[in-house]
């Protein structure tokens, strides 16, 4: 299934066999739903929203609690669990620049 062509868009749900919703959400606040594994990797995630919405999976950095998260390692080994937020940034192009992303937060 390509999911361009059946018209995944920002915001939409999709569903990868698994136990625990994890939303994913931009710097522009739109928010990617999955369904997901403790034991999926990061890189599954990666993988599955470059099908979904063609983001190279180069351009892809997710952080979860202040961390970048690596693609070899799996949700669980972050303690990601159900319903989670995982933050995703675009890695940009370019030389010398900024290293870190500041995320501010409203405190709960």
């Amino acid at each position: 299934m390509d999911c361009k062509e059946e018209g995944v868009a920002a915001g939409s749900e999709l569903y990868v066999d698994g136990d625990m919703e994890i939303f994913v959400k931009s710097l522009n606040c739109e928010i990617m739903t999955f369904k997901v594994y403790g034991s999926v990797k990061v890189l599954d995630v990666m993988v599955t929203m470059e099908e979904a919405f063609g983001i190279p999976i180069d351009q892809i950095r997710l952080f979860f609690r202040g961390y970048q998260m690596e693609s070899d390692r799996t949700l669980a080994e972050y303690s990601v669990e159900d319903r989670s937020v995982i933050h995703y940034a675009p890695r940009f192009r370019g030389g010398g620049g900024c290293q870190y992303v500041l995320f501010f937060l409203s405190p709960s």
